[in-house]
C-alpha cells in the first residue's frame, strides 16, 4: 500500500505489487531456461536405441513438464497480479475503486457523501490464524465494499482503514479547526 496523494480534498491510495511481478517473471525465466537447458539432455536420453522399454517416455514427459511449468508464473502475472487504486475526491464527490491489469481497467464509483468510513473484515482459519481486509462502509444501502477481494495477514488493511478514516475526519472538521490541528 502506498499513499500517492494525501491532500485536504483528495486521498489516493495504491497497491502495486511490484515484488510479486518480479517473482512471477523470475520464475517464468527460470523454468523456461531450465526446460531449454535440459532439452538436449532429454533429447539424447529419449532418442537412444529402441529397446521396448516404456521408461524412455518418462524423459519426454519430464522435458515437457519443465518447459510447460514456465506457463504457470506467466499466467499468474497476467490473470492474478493487479494494481488497485482507491481515490476519495472531495471536488468530484466520488469514491473511485480502480483495478488495472494487463487486459485493461475496471472502475467502480460511489458517492462520497454516503461513505461513513472504512472498516475491517476478518477471516479466521481452523488453525487459529487470522487474516483481514479493509472495506468501505456506506449509508445508502450498499453492502461493505472490499478494497481488495482477498484477505491478507499483517497490518496493511488496518493501516489503510485508519488512513481513510483520518482523511474523512478531516473532511468533517470546520476549516478553521482543521488548520489549527495541522
Amino acid at each position: 500500500m502506498k499513499i500517492l496523494e494525501d491532500a485536504p480534498t483528495r486521498l489516493v491510495i495504491e497497491e502495486n505489487p511490484v515484488v510479486l511481478r518480479i517473482i512471477c517473471i523470475g520464475l517464468f525465466v527460470t523454468f523456461l531456461g531450465l526446460g531449454l537447458l535440459f532439452q538436449p539432455i532429454f533429447t539424447l536420453i529419449s532418442t537412444g536405441p529402441v529397446t521396448g522399454n516404456a521408461g524412455q517416455d518418462g524423459w519426454v514427459i519430464a522435458q515437457w513438464a519443465i518447459t510447460a511449468s514456465a506457463i504457470f508464473p506467466l499466467m499468474a502475472l497476467v490473470f492474478l497480479v493487479k494494481t488497485r487504486r482507491l481515490t476519495c475526491d472531495h471536488d468530484t464527490r466520488l469514491v473511485t475503486l480502480e483495478r488495472h491489469e494487463v487486459w485493461g481497467c475496471d472502475m467502480n464509483e460511489y458517492p462520497l457523501k454516503s461513505l461513513v468510513g472504512a472498516g475491517i473484515q476478518h477471516s479466521f482459519s481452523s488453525s487459529g490464524g487470522r487474516t483481514s481486509r479493509a472495506v468501505l462502509e456506506f449509508t445508502d444501502g450498499h453492502d461493505p465494499v472490499p478494497i481488495k477481494p482477498y484477505y491478507q495477514s499483517g497490518a496493511g488493511p488496518e493501516r489503510m482503514a485508519v488512513k481513510i478514516n483520518e482523511w474523512l475526519l478531516k473532511q468533517h472538521m470546520p476549516s478553521e479547526r482543521r488548520f489549527k490541528a495541522m
